[in-house]
């Protein structure tokens, strides 16, 4: 977004100096953060941004991926969720009873819904379902945590939340990390790795 931005700023008539400005950002964005709809990992956290979903990509192929992916993810966890999950059933004398009698109602009864098919709960249809339903909330505005959503809405969206858990990241920057190894290596070098003595 940014750099589309920046390639808007480029059209318009400004001054050379701010020209040139604008094209090195450009090109210093165009080098770091050209590909980053390809990153499969932003393009998951992006979509589960509940403040961006689907607006944060240009490209609506890669959007339409991401969103097959995100189903296929919450499928997964519905499906896991139903091998876990087997029913106990709680047979009593009585219904017996009124199962083998051809005169009563309720052996009637169970004798149809057994013979009939029953409609099997498909796990796409479910994910399908839930993730255009997370798709049609409200954006939220560009301030508010998205934790925070999630945690409001982990029963609207129980298997979302699940995929949720696992892959929306933050990357963290390196820069910090990348200062400290720095100055441990200006004050432990090779002649003073024993410091305590």
């Amino acid at each position: 977004m940014v750099y589309s931005l920046c390639v808007q700023h480029k059209k318009k008539k400004f001054e050379n100096a701010v020209m040139r400005g604008v094209t090195k950002v450009t090109e210093g964005l165009n080098v770091r953060l050209g590909h980053v709809e390809n990153s499969h990992t932003l393009a998951i956290s992006s979509f589960l941004d509940p403040r961006f979903k689907m607006m944060s990509f240009e490209n609506s192929g890669v959007a339409e991926n991401i969103k097959k992916t995100i189903i296929s993810l919450v499928a997964a966890k519905i499906a896991s969720k139903q091998k876990q999950s087997t029913p106990i059933e709680n047979v009593d004398e009585k219904q017996i009873d009124d199962e083998t009698d051809e005169l009563s109602i309720w052996g009637k009864l169970n004798n149809n819904i057994s013979t009939k098919s029953q409609p099997q709960d498909n796990a796409t249809s479910r994910a399908i379902i839930e993730v255009q339903r997370y798709l049609e909330f409200e954006v939220l505005p560009r301030h508010d945590d998205p934790l925070k959503f999630w945690r409001e809405q982990r029963f609207n969206f129980p298997n979302l939340t699940a995929v949720v858990q696992e892959r929306f990241c933050v990357l963290a920057p390196s820069v910090p990390c990348e200062r400290l190894f720095s100055k441990a290596g200006l004050v432990i070098t090779d002649r003073r790795n024993k410091l305590s003595v």
